[in-house]
């Protein structure tokens, strides 16, 4: 089907000189070069906590929620694991023992993907001590790790292991999961496409088991921009191609463009509300956000440029920040050393039919912090508003959320 594009221009509008900045809450700076935060449950109390590999610190720690009333205090953390330079870290059952555990994927000269067992009684859960590494052998040295998640590749009940890299060697692919998945040296490896520099990995989940896609960004190489990555059959044709012989071993996914491939794309999000309604999101290092809305037959594109004051673009987050119905792009940026670091695009409708809408700018940081990462939204506070968790790691500010003051 033909492509159909539509570029909207868009007006970013000056920021109100009396709006209000968010208040700003440390969830953990005991380390070094904090480098991305990711949610998971690890003590099973309903509520998000946060792990986070600390690049110059060489080490994945664990901050955990104390709840709604001491979300503003520093939160109780640990280190899980010593590792060399740690690009990111996700929480994973990885034995399948109902008990979350932790993967770390290193860059550098460390180029290995490691697993942190979480202890075995929840009690020791807290203790440092009962936290035990182990390197995942098939990635030893393969690439430097960027990110990895969790999914079920071959529909086999276990959850397997998506990571990708960058820069020489680098490639996305998946560890697959054995029957007895506490024996990392079984776990095989699975080349999937090359990559230049993996910023973005989603798992896309739909109304069936079957409809899992994957979603990724590129920032270099080959296959620089956004990509959605499909496998071409399903269920026992998918297991049974994916079981040959090793050196028979068909592809068997299908990589759609989305867009991007002239651009130095970072990290992006998506908002799935439907089989063929996508939107999706992407910072672009030295230039603009680019949000699209698509089908993957035809697509509209917005481009956002971003304010003479901010740094470059690091990562985009979409979500409702204002409860009105409409969602705003929360953007973190690096290189921003006395530009703002942190802020939001909020859409302003048009009252003219046929005049494209415009997005006004909107503060969340200030002048403070130098390089951020990725970005959470979630309701930290429980008075039913998104706030904004990410990263810092130049100025050291560590683990961080900005408090929604909507009302």
């Amino acid at each position: 089907m033909r492509l159909l594009l539509t570029i909207t221009l868009i007006t970013v509008c000056a920021m109100d000189a009396h709006a209000q900045l968010w208040a700003r809450h440390s969830i953990d700076a005991s380390s070094k070069g904090a480098d991305g935060a990711r949610l998971g449950d690890f003590n099973g109390d309903s509520l998000m906590d946060i792990v986070t590999p600390w690049e110059e610190g060489g080490t994945i720690r664990i901050a955990f929620n104390p709840g709604a009333d001491k979300v503003k205090e520093v939160w109780p953390s640990i280190i899980i694991g010593a590792v060399g330079q740690p690009e990111d870290a996700m929480a994973m059952d990885v034995d399948g023992d109902g008990r979350l555990d932790v993967v770390s994927s290193c860059e550098g000269k460390q180029r290995s993907i490691f697993v942190h067992w979480a202890p075995k009684k929840a009690e020791d859960l807290m203790n440092p001590e009962k936290w035990e590494t182990e390197v995942l052998p098939a990635s030893n040295d393969r690439m430097q790790f960027m990110f990895s998640v969790a999914m079920d590749v071959n529909q086999d009940g276990r959850m397997d292991l998506i990571s990708g890299g960058k820069n020489n060697d680098a490639v996305l692919g998946w560890f697959e999961a054995p029957e007895k998945r506490r024996n990392l040296k079984a776990w095989d490896w699975h080349p999937i496409m090359p990559l230049g520099w993996l910023m973005s990995l989603h798992v896309v989940t739909g109304e069936s088991e079957d409809d899992t896609s994957l979603l990724i960004s590129d920032r270099r190489g080959t296959y620089r921009g956004v990509y959605r990555l499909e496998t071409k059959v399903k269920g026992k044709m998918l297991r049974k191609l994916l079981n040959k012989d090793k050196d028979k071993e068909k592809n068997p996914w299908a990589i759609k463009y989305v867009g991007g491939n002239k651009q130095e794309v970072m990290f992006m999000d998506y908002i799935r509300r439907g089989d063929n309604d996508w939107t999706i999101a992407w910072a672009v290092s030295d230039g603009e956000v680019v949000k699209i809305r698509t089908d993957f037959s035809k697509k509209s594109v917005v481009r956002i440029p971003m304010p003479e004051r901010s740094g470059l673009g690091k990562a985009v987050a979409l979500g409702d920040l204002d409860n009105d119905g409409l969602d705003e792009i929360v953007v973190s940026c690096e290189h921003s050393e006395g530009k703002n670091g942190v802020f939001y695009f909020t859409e302003i409708p048009s009252a003219v039919e046929g005049i494209p809408s415009g997005w006004a700018f909107r503060d969340i940081a200030g002048l403070e912090g130098t390089k951020f990462d990725r970005i959470e939204l979630i309701d930290l506070d429980k008075d039913g508003d998104l706030d904004v968790v990410t990263c810092e790691e130049r100025e050291n500010l560590g683990v961080i959320w900005y408090e929604n003051p909507t009302k």
